[in-house]
């Protein structure tokens, strides 16, 4: 899943920064000027939501997309309580994916930075 939605976002122009683990991904945005987060609702070593949570106590604004399998209001509910703006249904289409990133960057101000 990780590598598929890197490999959607950098056909379209987007550099990416991949973490395997919910630990790697928030020292990446602790590291790193990163645009956009896209996290997986499961991830370990500890989830999506616990992840968002994690980088606003850091008090990072950071734009937040969660992919996940579920949907149910509850994770509506809990999404937008922990600053994640939006989330898609897996499996991700590609022009969904790209559309929900050019939009959270839009919402921020931010021009996207494609590769060259």
């Amino acid at each position: 899943s990780r590598q598929y939605l890197s490999a959607t976002m950098q056909a379209a122009g987007f550099r990416t920064i991949q973490a395997i683990d919910g630990g790697s991904a928030l020292k990446v945005v602790m590291e790193h000027d990163v645009a956009v987060a896209i996290i997986d609702h499961f991830m370990a070593p500890f989830g999506g939501l616990d992840f968002a949570r994690k980088v606003q106590d850091a008090g990072k604004k950071l734009p937040m997309i969660m992919v996940t399998n579920e949907e149910t209001t509850d994770l509506l509910i809990e999404t937008s309580r922990h600053g994640i703006g939006r989330y898609l249904r897996k499996p991700v289409e590609p022009n969904r994916l790209v559309e929900a990133v050019k939009r959270s960057l839009r919402e921020v101000d931010i021009k996207p930075t494609l590769r060259k």
